[in-house]
């Protein structure tokens, strides 16, 4: 309810009338109350959890047999694997301490899942992992095992972390597709890979549209000293956000309620916006054609129409027929990719996107580590202050990192400083003042709120204001794949504060 709340409000509504919710997360979180089953896990336990669940569906026979015969491929191996990995079968849980109710919990999440039509929603509680890919992968062989994927009432939704990710993606702002997810000529860097390269000296300037890099990405001390490397740093901006103060040069630009343009949110929809006020300052489009041509480009777009009118030729496959006049005459409702001659609201109905069509099953095994490893190790639950597990996350009143919450005096009096959650239990250990400390730095100094919803030796914190330094302790450590950041699992040590 805190980082979607739009789509909480609709799972709010179901589940009061069907009571059919289950909740997932390392803490018990406001829509837990209304759950059926409110699964607290321990951390880095996503991929042990899913796991687990396809054990149970597998073993007891629930999965679709017609779908995984017609629909998909790799399942007999699949299959042998998780039957005889140890870590998949829930009753590993026995000897998890603290967390053994999980034992019996989990293969209930389970047969429910598969008996019914069902949807699973993950944010980046997921994703935001060594294994997040991973366990994304493992949410989608739950989905093709049950069939619980193309008809109506069923399926998978990822929530995207900021408004228009989706369709950023699907313009090719990933540095490994090139616009509607086809092979880029020459494949690009990710973030830390960039980081990496200022420091090398490899790259000299950096644009930065709408995203405060030294705010919001992990390891911000080593960001801090690439920064300081580059020779010329430029930002389109609406604020004076944190790294707006470190530009050479600022552009002002259009607010998304001062412009039109296309949005897609995480359903795939289109939506035409339109503007609310007048302004006379450039959209962002305008200041990258100024750029272009001044280096000699040939961009001459007149408005924004024109923009989407080219990206319907170079992304065919999912917006060709999405003209202007047809978005307009469906602002309301929007319009879901591939439009064609009309929209698609269900995906997968007969085949996959796939080249012949067909869902794959591959087998990720979970590998113990962190908290996990430690409660076996029997080395978790002890005195001291060293060894206390972090995730991060938002609150209801910002958003991200809060350069336009903020600047509400309401919803900044409501949360005007970052706040650690700690467990009752661990309350007396260290005060109601803290900083939190790792290898890669310290935060600022932090107020801390008892609260019996953590588990013990475990803490929540946001990361809405820079002044905090949340992400000073995070370091590189990423999803093996696509090197999303590591931000819902950190050890940290506390350190109690004078009052």
């Amino acid at each position: 309810m805190e980082a979607h709340p739009i789509v909480a409000n609709r799972i709010v509504d179901m589940a009061k009338k069907e009571n059919n919710l289950v909740v997932i997360d390392v803490r018990e979180t406001r829509l837990a109350k209304l759950a059926k089953h409110n699964c607290i896990i321990p951390y880095e336990a996503n991929l042990l959890i899913l796991n687990m669940m396809a054990f149970v569906i597998i073993n007891e026979e629930l999965y679709d047999e017609n779908f995984v015969a017609n629909r998909t491929k790799g399942f007999d191996e699949f299959k042998e694997k998780i039957l005889n990995d140890p870590y998949a079968n829930p009753n590993f849980f026995k000897d998890i301490e603290g967390y053994e109710y999980l034992a019996k919990m989990i293969p209930n999440i389970a047969r429910e899942y598969a008996v019914k039509k069902s949807m699973i929603f993950w944010g980046l509680g997921i994703t935001e992992h060594l294994d997040g890919s991973y366990a994304v992968m493992a949410i989608t062989h739950l989905a093709i095992m049950t069939g619980n994927i193309g008809k109506t009432g069923a399926g998978l939704m990822p929530l995207r972390g900021q408004n228009n990710v989706q369709g950023a993606c699907d313009m090719g702002c990933l540095p490994y597709f090139a616009p509607d997810y086809q092979k880029p000529k020459v494949e690009g860097l990710m973030t830390p890979q960039l980081i990496d390269a200022m420091i090398d000296g490899k790259i000299k300037a950096l644009l930065n549209m709408g995203e405060d890099i030294s705010h919001i990405h992990p390891n911000i001390n080593k960001i801090d000293k690439a920064l300081e490397k580059l020779e010329f740093i430029m930002v389109q901006e609406l604020f004076m956000t944190d790294i707006a103060t470190r530009a050479d040069i600022i552009i002002g630009v259009k607010s998304a309620y001062e412009k039109t343009g296309v949005y897609i949110n995480a359903m795939r929809r289109l939506h035409l916006s339109q503007p609310l006020v007048e302004s006379n300052l450039p959209d962002d489009w305008e200041v990258l054609q100024m750029i272009d041509n001044k280096l000699g480009g040939d961009f001459n777009y007149t408005n924004s129409e024109d923009v989407w009118e080219e990206v319907t030729k170079v992304a065919p496959q999912r917006f060709s027929g999405a003209k202007y006049y047809r978005l307009a005459r469906h602002r309301k409702r929007g319009m879901q990719w591939p439009i064609y001659h009309e929209d698609t609201p269900v995906l997968h109905l007969l085949d996959f996107r796939t080249d012949d069509g067909l869902g794959k099953f591959v087998y990720k095994q979970y590998e113990p580590r962190g908290m996990v490893q430690e409660i076996l190790d029997k080395s978790f639950y002890k005195d001291g202050l060293d060894g206390f597990y972090l995730t991060t996350g938002r609150t209801l009143a910002h958003y991200n990192n809060s350069a336009q919450t903020k600047r509400s005096k309401k919803l900044l009096t409501k949360y005007d400083e970052d706040i650690i959650l700690a467990s009752i239990e661990d309350e007396g250990k260290f005060g109601d003042r803290v900083k939190l400390q790792t290898e890669y730095g310290e935060t600022s100094i932090l107020s801390v709120k008892y609260t019996d919803k953590i588990k013990p030796r475990t803490l929540f914190t946001t990361f809405h204001h820079s002044e905090s330094k949340i992400n000073a302790i995070f370091g590189d450590e990423c999803d093996e794949l696509i090197m999303t950041a590591r931000f819902k699992s950190l050890r940290v040590r506390v350190i109690p504060q004078m009052s």
